[in-house]
């Protein structure tokens, strides 16, 4: 097997600015070797409980030779050669061992002696620090997934394979405990402060690391979760994994017998109650930041592990999202500020776009996101012409940067709740065409009380600008042809329809793309209106109509 393989490099993006230069220079001196070599565990407490149940379809694969990374098939003894033609994707995959769950799902002695020939191999290439596969979220990983299958893989192992795997766990663990977390931010520093903290539960010297790594990530949820629970990437999807972190946390002190710290049981609640409000009608969750929609199950699993009952709230966030149901029908709306880059930095330009669903079936919805590593598509995906909401001049509401983040976003996000008659309204606007154009885009969404009907009206207020464009993308389930000489749009879903119409602009349907599982590009189409602005600004009133019978 080729060692090399574990010691991919790749430059992280996090690691800028002469300290991290210093700090990496560091690492890899024989010193840091030898400071990292101190005492070894004598063995372990207890293991952590895994939140995911392992495929042993998968794990036949791998025992076979075969891993699936990114949408490629890699083989086992190409390992050395594959991060270099497909980004860090797939170093990162091999190195956080997530894939132990699919070998314990077959269970075999085969897939024990895997595992381990796995383990060895990595220890071998990783005496000395390496940029990629020590990185913290990568290694907080890797404790996390060692600890946890610890008892399958020592099954049957002979007298050395638990001393070398301690040894090293020892030195992963000590490294961790110096100042390396900062090299990464956000969700990648919860799963690297996980991966520590079971440590410091799991191990037979671990108080002393556990005591820093607490004290740590208290810090970062406070940070990153704030009171109204949604985090502050703003990312559905990033939502729900910092919560499946803290799950595993939380349920490793309670199977250690350690008390519960109260911040942490409340944190997983807030994330709990906040994730249930960006599930459409069949289960997924809605497409903002970077998000994908084929997690129903996976979702259903981490909402049952949190513990914490109860409907998805329609309560205003102070992070800008809003949710309206009525009936089978639900709007997600994002009116809130796109986060930093620290928070998220691949976030997406699409500010007061929203999506619907009616039943199990989505009706509109952004374009999504992509996960193979394709700057192309990575940055169409963000733009703001990728989601259902309004472009000026095809420029984006927040100006997006190659390397992630934005160089312009908007400032002022303002949004409010209503309800008049039964029906309810989301009043929002931002001010993320001020610089370039002079322009506020204003857009109110009423949902009917019966959720047969969605009235929109959006406006551009002030001088600037020449042509807007109003874009509403369809799922690539929905079936859509313009009727009434352009006036109207008729909408089929598999058990409704429903009726796109204006107050008199023409419409159009164009080819749209639909990344809702982040791999496949599907074919879609998207309605669109376009109009002038001519310095005296625009008003767009539209409706949605159910079709009965």
């Amino acid at each position: 097997m080729n060692n090399n393989l574990w010691a991919a490099s790749g430059e992280s993006e996090m690691e800028t600015g002469l300290v991290n230069w210093t700090r990496r220079l560091f690492y890899r001196s024989p010193a840091y070797k030898f400071i990292l070599s101190g005492t070894t565990p004598k063995r372990l407490l207890g293991t952590p409980i895994d939140l995911l149940q392992g495929d042993p379809g998968i794990g036949t694969e791998i025992l076979s030779g075969r891993h699936s990374v990114g949408g490629h098939i890699v083989c086992s003894e190409s390992f050395g050669d594959a991060p270099l033609s497909f980004s860090h994707k797939a170093s990162t995959y091999l190195n956080d061992f997530s894939w132990l769950r699919h070998l314990r799902a077959v269970g075999s002695d085969e897939a024990r002696a895997f595992a381990r020939n796995m383990i060895a191999a990595w220890i071998a290439a990783n005496h000395r620090w390496h940029q990629q596969s020590w990185r913290p979220d990568v290694l907080g990983e890797r404790l996390t997934n060692w600890l946890t299958h610890f008892g399958f893989m020592s099954a049957g192992a002979n007298s050395e394979f638990e001393p070398a795997f301690l040894a090293s766990v020892g030195r992963q663990v000590k490294h961790m405990g110096r100042p390396c977390i900062s090299m990464v931010s956000g969700a990648d520093r919860i799963t690297a402060l996980k991966g520590f903290v079971l440590a410091g539960l799991s191990l037979s010297n671990g108080d002393k690391y556990l005591a820093l790594a607490l004290s740590i990530l208290a810090e970062e949820v406070g940070q990153q979760v704030p009171q109204d629970g949604c985090h502050f990437s703003r990312s559905p999807e990033t939502h729900a994994r910092v919560l499946g972190d803290l799950i595993v946390v939380r349920d490793t002190f309670d199977a250690a017998k350690v008390e519960i710290p109260d911040w942490l049981t409340a944190a997983v609640e807030r994330l709990a109650r906040r994730l249930r409000s960006f599930r459409h009608g069949d289960g997924g969750l809605a497409l903002f930041n970077g998000s994908t929609a084929d997690s129903a199950s996976l979702l259903d699993l981490v909402l049952t592990r949190s513990k914490v009952r109860g409907q998805p709230t329609e309560r205003p966030t102070s992070s800008g999202f809003f949710r309206l149901s009525a009936a089978r029908t639900i709007l997600i709306i994002d009116a809130g500020i796109p986060p930093d880059r620290t928070a998220n930095q691949w976030a997406h330009a699409g500010t007061l776009s929203f999506e619907m669903s009616v039943g199990k079936e989505r009706l509109l919805v952004n374009c999504g996101a992509n996960r193979r590593d394709d700057t192309k598509w990575r940055s169409a995906l963000r733009s703001t012409a990728a989601h259902s909401t309004v472009t000026v001049d095809n420029v984006n509401s927040s100006e997006l940067t190659e390397s992630g983040g934005f160089s312009r976003r908007p400032s002022v996000v303002s949004a409010s709740r209503r309800e008049i008659e039964g029906s309810v309204i989301i009043d929002a606007s931002h001010d993320g065409y001020a610089t370039p154009f002079g322009l506020t885009h204003r857009r109110l969404l009423m949902l009917a009380p019966d959720g047969h009907e969605v009235r929109g009206e959006d406006s551009l207020i002030g001088s600037g600008g020449q042509v807007f464009v109003a874009r509403f993308h369809l799922h690539p389930d929905v079936h859509a042809s313009v009727i009434h000489d352009g006036r109207a749009v008729l909408l089929k879903l598999r058990r409704s329809g429903w009726v796109f119409t204006t107050d008199g602009e023409t419409l159009t349907l164009e080819d749209s793309v639909y990344f809702g599982n982040g791999r496949n590009a599907r074919r879609c189409l998207q309605i669109v209106v376009e109009g002038d602005l001519e310095g005296a600004g625009a008003t767009l009133c539209w409706k949605l109509s159910r079709i009965e019978g």
